[in-house]
């Protein structure tokens, strides 16, 4: 029975882990419609319902052995906005006196956020899973870092195991 844990699906029972959401690669073109073509004819079918069968599951499933390593890919930048407000008293002459303060708030805001995941392929030897692809602050700020804590927990246990 596979989990959901951050971005990931993790099926414990058969070693294998896949990223949520990403689809299989598709081969496009006369080259990939005829290599296509081809596997059908030599497989009666079967590497088209395998095919369909990825596409319906959501994407391809790696073992836990071929998890190389991951790393973290964060724009995190602090912004600092001044505020100036105060009272302004006028007096009669069309002088203006008063308190002007200003004050400084800063705020961390996210503008990305990718884990670059390692594999033990020749052809594609990482896969990029994108936990925030826009800045964000508060909330969403919060949502995203506890899928990127989440995915990165999953991570070290499917290493471990």
């Amino acid at each position: 029975m596979a989990t959901h844990v951050g971005a990931l699906v993790i099926d414990e029972e058969g070693r294998r882990f896949k990223v949520d959401g990403l689809k299989a690669k598709k081969k496009t073109g006369a080259l990939g419609k005829a290599a296509k073509g081809t596997a059908a004819l030599m497989t009666m079918g079967l590497s088209v319902a395998a095919e369909k069968a990825m596409d319906a599951f959501g994407g391809e499933w790696f073992s836990f052995d071929e998890l190389v390593g991951w790393q973290e890919l964060v724009d995190d930048r602090r912004e600092t906005v001044r505020k100036s407000g105060g009272s302004l008293v006028r007096i009669a002459r069309g002088l203006s006196v008063g308190d002007h303060t200003s004050k400084t708030q800063s705020k961390m805001v996210r503008y990305a956020c990718t884990i670059r995941i390692q594999l033990d392929r020749l052809k594609e030897p990482f896969i990029d899973v994108p936990i925030q692809t826009e800045p964000l602050s508060g909330a969403a700020y919060e949502k995203a870092d506890k899928m990127r804590f989440e995915t990165l927990n999953a991570l070290r246990y499917i290493k471990s195991h």
